[in-house]
């Protein structure tokens, strides 16, 4: 039983791993290889382009100095309670902070090595993205998923017991 377990956690880590890998080799393709203007698919619904985004989330300004404090910050938190959802074998929980460190990284990777965020996603009325963002976006949903549940079973909980 534990080793399926282990195998399932093994397996959530190796794939937050492999995409983190991916997004940092598509970034680099995309930089070597993509024209200036970018590639547009079904009319312009879908394209590959790079923009430099020098700002956080959604294109916001941000200091850069402040950034790295705050990520730290939410990695450390983010691996505190990656441990307690391992410990109560909450695997939907585990998901969502892997995803979010591994996007987390792969944006760090770029600020550090870079000075800006390397974004390649383009759809309509979107700001440019990655698969990084796509990671942590994800992984958000996954602990607020988590959250809801968690709260409305303990209301039922409680209710049973009054």
């Amino acid at each position: 039983m534990k080793e399926k377990y282990y195998e399932k956690i093994g397996f959530i880590i190796f794939f937050g791993f492999a995409l983190f890998v991916v997004d940092i080799l598509v970034k680099r393709l995309l930089e070597a290889k993509l024209p200036e203007q970018g590639v547009y698919f079904l009319g312009k619904l879908f394209g590959l382009c790079c923009v430099h985004n020098e700002n956080i989330a959604f294109s916001l300004p941000f200091n850069q100095d402040l950034l790295f404090f705050v990520i730290a910050i939410i990695v450390f938190y983010l691996i505190y309670n990656l441990t307690l959802y391992y410990r109560d074998n909450k695997v939907i929980g585990i998901w969502g902070s892997n995803l979010i460190i591994w996007g987390a990284l792969a944006n760090l990777h770029d600020r550090m090595n870079y000075g800006y965020v390397i974004d390649y996603i383009h759809l309509p009325l979107w700001p440019v993205f990655n698969l990084a963002d796509v990671l942590v976006v994800t992984g958000v949903t996954m602990l607020v998923l988590v959250y809801v549940f968690e709260k409305k079973k303990d209301q039922q909980v409680s209710a049973s017991q009054a």
